[in-house]
């Protein structure tokens, strides 16, 4: 990695599983899912605007590390939530398919005490960085998002 990562915490409250429904023939997102969205877009917004991150048009690399507020079973598919999330903030990446390389890892809360403001909550933390300056062409082109002004 290297020194210009863009670099945030995504609290627990924020994550949600893969939760969409297939109904009549089509994927629908959950009221819980859209709302997961949005927060992870603000977070990565204010992380982006606070950085003056400069929005990669080539592959980039995403580390997500997870600490769990409690030692409860769950299905680990969080990563298009959070991919679908950081897109809809429209200043980190173009679109998701630029992650190149991403790796999930998860942490013991007395580990993750040095990132997370709360570890018996628990969240993510999450680090970006360009691997390839070489453009990736994106599926289609993305709509312009307003996201509210008022911080996370």
């Amino acid at each position: 990695m290297t020194a210009a990562a863009l670099r945030f915490v995504v609290p627990w409250s924020a994550l949600c599983s893969d939760n969409r429904k297939y109904v009549n023939g089509r994927f629908v997102l959950t009221p819980a899912y859209r709302a997961s969205k949005d927060a992870i877009a603000r977070y990565a917004n204010t992380a982006a605007t606070r950085h003056k991150w400069a929005m990669p048009t080539g592959a980039v690399a995403l580390r997500v590390t997870v600490c769990e507020p409690d030692r409860r079973k769950r299905d680990l598919n969080w990563s298009k939530n959070l991919k679908d999330g950081i897109s809809f903030a429209g200043n980190v990446w173009w679109d998701d398919c630029q992650v190149r390389d991403e790796h999930w890892r998860f942490e013991a809360r007395d580990a993750a005490a040095t990132w997370l403001d709360n570890a018996n909550e628990g969240g993510a933390l999450v680090e970006i960085w360009m691997l390839d300056a070489a453009p990736v062409t994106p599926k289609r082109r993305r709509k312009s998002v307003a996201l509210s002004s008022s911080a996370p």
